[in-house]
């Protein structure tokens, strides 16, 4: 039989390589809960020891902390991908077509924002497709409700601002 450890962790690893790209824990963490193939503490313990096996790679934001696959952690899944029995790779599948526009918008725009050296913030805004950078913006403001005003706005008025600087600059 094979332990929820496990388990837990080859879910993980099935879905970020299934999802072409980082995932939130969150997003991960509900499908695994939700399902009661692991407990908290279990779950905990399989992103530690993914991440200290060199399986996943963690990028940490503001709001959310997105796995990435490394390519020992594409290794270990290629040798293991037997053990998970079909039918929860087809849950893990539905859950990630069922959430492939949140997956998408959380991992395709991104911001966060830092007290600045010398005042201020920095508000750092990305947006992605496919994994590659299009647009990153550094704006520097006042103050922590402004930084925060504008990583949230970011999230609305990215593909305007986006189609307008194109046009501005072709």
């Amino acid at each position: 039989m094979t332990s929820s450890l496990a388990i837990g962790k080859l879910i993980i690893l099935y879905m970020i390589d299934r999802s072409e790209g980082p995932l939130s824990m969150p997003l991960i963490s509900q499908f695994l809960l939700d399902r009661k193939l692991v407990n908290l503490l279990t779950l905990t313990r399989s992103y530690a020891e993914l991440e200290e096996s060199g399986l996943v790679r963690a990028e940490n934001g503001r709001e959310k902390t997105f796995l990435h696959m490394t390519e020992d952690g594409e290794e270990a899944l290629s040798c293991f991908y037997g053990t998970i029995h079909p039918s929860l790779r087809r849950a893990a599948d539905e859950y990630l077509t069922e959430n492939g526009a949140a997956i998408r918008e959380e991992r395709d725009l991104r911001a966060d924002y830092h007290r600045a050296s010398g005042g201020g913030y920095d508000v750092r805004m990305e947006a992605y497709e496919k994994g590659n950078l299009l647009l990153g913006i550094t704006l520097r403001v006042p103050d922590d409700a402004s930084a925060e005003a504008a990583a949230e706005a970011w999230k609305g008025k990215s593909v305007s601002f986006y189609q307008e600087l194109i046009e501005k600059l072709f």
